[in-house]
């Protein structure tokens, strides 16, 4: 028989959001507003407070050991927050987006995917963007190109019979 561990109480009314980091494991809740950190064992590590009008959706761990955040908050429009360990707000990037996605690479810039206006932004470490890597129409461009390549590939292929 398997023995397993109850990590988080049951809720009905509560939406998890789950990230996996290194040895971690953060789940975000949106309902009670707080991100909970835990170890390889399910030992609870972290818990983080949100303020009231945060509502976390996917969270990262940056290096230096603070959370960026993708919210839905006041605006009903998706944000990225970055907060310390007591949950103290550090900065912020607004800007109209819907919904997206988020990574964070090893010099703590932050990279935001926002499906909705088909564009991957690249946020610096004081999230300020820094530049924008694709829009919609380098997008398209680079889809029709693949297309066109596997479709040319796909044409030089012997035919095979049964």
């Amino acid at each position: 028989m398997v023995k397993t561990k109850l990590w988080l109480l049951k809720s009905p009314s509560d939406t998890f959001k789950l990230s996996v980091i290194s040895t971690r494991l953060l789940v975000t809740s949106r309902d009670i507003h707080q991100l909970i950190g835990f170890d390889a064992d399910g030992n609870e590590l972290t818990r983080v407070q949100q303020t009231d009008y945060i509502r976390p959706r996917h969270v990262m761990e940056s290096p230096t050991g603070t959370f960026i955040s993708q919210y839905n908050g006041q605006l009903e429009q998706y944000q990225v927050i970055e907060v310390n360990i007591a949950g103290k707000e550090l900065r912020q990037f607004s800007h109209p987006l819907y919904t997206l996605h988020i990574t964070i690479d090893c010099h703590c810039n932050t990279l935001v995917a926002d499906c909705d206006n088909c564009q991957i932004l690249l946020l610096d470490n004081h999230l300020s963007l820094s530049c924008l890597i694709i829009n919609k129409h380098q997008l398209v461009s680079l889809l029709h190109g693949i297309v066109r390549t596997t479709a040319s590939w796909v044409d030089q292929l012997p035919s095979i019979s049964v």
